[in-house]
């Protein structure tokens, strides 16, 4: 690859609400992908939620963020966890070493110290696949989703590995009917026993095949079956459940975060080779590479494929979804 490892994805990033050194979030996504992801580490609810100079994270997030003036719209935070107790609060979260975390805008690679947790990621143009590695392989492991403050569901198919859910945060106004839908799907048993659902205060819901709640979170346990490894996928939509799941097959089905990476890191190289620039030294590369990755993640791709390969599209005007 010639010039996306010259991309630094956290320029900008060191922001705070009375200065800005470029409010910008570093984004391991496609260009113009649907669906972005990157290291939560302040629990923002619409704005900006990672900050370099902060040692501890709550997870990774799905994220739209465009600003934090435009804000996030239909996010959520997962977080991998270890142990039979669970705390639902925001108490979960883990130390991590900013400088080993590998940020690209075609992977994610971190550990999460408290938990002895590394977690591997690459996206899709509307979904991720990730790879979770823990060091104790005998201990309770677990995928806490943190959806926020706004109206989410989840249902958890424990016959099939999947969680169903959708997610209505949105800062701005918006038709009555909008919400993300996911589709995540494990390559590990959930277990039913020891997964709990509840509220960010700690609140535990009685279990239940479906949950909803403004303050939603759901933390996921798996069968334990000898292996320190979970492989998952997100895939996203605008449209329906039904139309997430045809994303899943188009764009995850049978691929690994390997394959995915580098799909993603040549969908870059094609991007950001349009321009080349006879620079100085090579930190004007990478300024230069890092602001021309930035112009490439807007505006959003807001279409998906359906089954017949048409391109159709929800539209956040009225609520319809059209050609």
């Amino acid at each position: 690859m010639k010039y996306v490892d010259l991309v630094n994805i956290q320029m900008g990033s060191d922001s705070i609400p009375t200065f800005s050194r470029g409010n910008t979030s570093p984004l391991t996504t496609h260009p113009f992908g649907m669906a972005s992801f990157g290291v939560e580490t302040r629990e923002s609810m619409f704005s900006l939620f990672y900050h370099p100079d902060d040692h501890v994270t709550t997870g990774v997030r799905l994220t739209h963020i465009p600003s934090p003036w435009i804000a996030d719209y239909a996010f959520f935070t997962m977080l991998p966890l270890t142990g039979r107790r669970v705390d639902l609060t925001p108490a979960n979260k883990s130390g991590y070493r900013r400088q080993e975390a590998l940020m690209r805008p075609y992977l994610l690679d971190l550990t999460f110290l408290r938990y002895r947790a590394r977690l591997r990621m690459a996206p899709s143009v509307r979904g991720a696949a990730f790879d979770v590695t823990w060091d104790q392989p005998d201990e309770t492991h677990r995928l806490s989703i943190r959806f926020g403050r706004h109206t989410s569901t989840a249902r958890v198919d424990y016959a099939h590995n999947r969680v169903y859910g959708t997610v209505t945060g949105c800062n701005w106004k918006t038709p009555d009917n909008f919400k993300m839908y996911f589709v995540m799907q494990f390559d590990r048993p959930i277990d039913r026993e020891n997964t709990v659902a509840g509220t960010l205060e700690g609140k535990p819901f009685d279990p239940a095949e479906e949950y909803e709640s403004d303050k939603l979170v759901l933390n996921l346990a798996f069968a334990q079956n000898g292996t320190a490894t979970l492989h998952y996928t997100v895939a996203t939509s605008f449209i329906s459940f039904d139309q997430a799941e045809e994303n899943a097959r188009q764009e995850l089905a049978g691929k690994t975060v390997d394959e995915l990476a580098e799909l993603c890191a040549a969908a870059w190289e094609e991007k950001l080779g349009k321009i080349e620039i006879d620079a100085v030294d090579d930190d004007q590369l990478r300024t230069f590479y890092s602001c021309l990755y930035r112009l490439f993640l807007y505006p959003r791709i807001f279409y998906e494929f359906d089954k017949a390969g048409n391109m159709v599209h929800y539209s956040p005007a009225n609520g319809g979804v059209y050609p």
